[in-house]
């Protein structure tokens, strides 16, 4: 058992040290979750007393927030199983909304999980390209472009939503996988010792 937990410790400690494809991809999700906390001001902009984020009109013409409500779900989810919420009351205010300290912390550890995933399952698997394909289907699947055309704020508005939700749900899927590959590595793990132990 120590053996195993010293283990966990040196994966955790190869998970979370910091290279520049960790930082280039946490710089990306931590852009789309301020950018994303940012525009849900257009949801109380018509509140009187309620001040507008700063860049808030700078940002207007992109679609950041669906990107940003896809990454934070399972934040959402999870701070409301543990009971979490009232966190967000001592953070700052970004004008009329509160900053987004977890799920930018969050996005650091997503960034980390998907590099190890991707170096440690995925790099040299074919199974990548399918990985790929499916984060990027269900962008389309979730923002096409073709119907955004409709909208008025133009090309980067349809633009910049398909490529950020493509992001996450790449990320989401390598995440994901990797969840499952490594609960089946635990499952062998652990089953090879209480064999050990048994015949022992």
């Amino acid at each position: 058992m120590e053996n195993l937990l010293t283990l966990v410790k040196h994966e955790l400690k190869s998970i979370l040290i910091p290279d520049w494809r960790k930082l280039a991809i946490f710089t990306v999700l931590s852009l789309i979750c301020i950018g994303g906390v940012i525009q849900s001001y257009a949801f109380i902009d018509e509140i009187l007393g309620i001040p507008k984020p700063p860049l808030y009109d700078l940002l207007k013409p992109f679609s950041i927030w669906p990107a940003w409500v896809l990454l934070v779900v399972p934040l959402y989810i999870l701070s409301h199983i543990f009971n979490l919420t009232y966190l967000v009351d001592n953070f700052p205010p970004l004008g009329g909304v509160k900053t987004s300290f977890f799920s930018v912390l969050y996005s650091y550890i997503l960034s980390c999980w998907s590099i190890y995933v991707w170096d440690k399952w995925l790099k040299t698997d074919k199974l990548k390209y399918l990985i790929l394909a499916l984060g990027v289907f269900t962008a389309f699947a979730i923002n096409p472009p073709i119907i955004l055309t409709s909208f008025p704020e133009g090309a980067s508005y349809i633009l910049s939503g398909f490529i950020l939700i493509s992001i996450t749900m790449i990320l989401y899927s390598i995440a994901l996988y990797g969840f499952i590959k490594f609960l089946s590595s635990l499952v062998k793990i652990l089953y090879k010792r209480l064999g050990s132990s048994n015949r022992q």
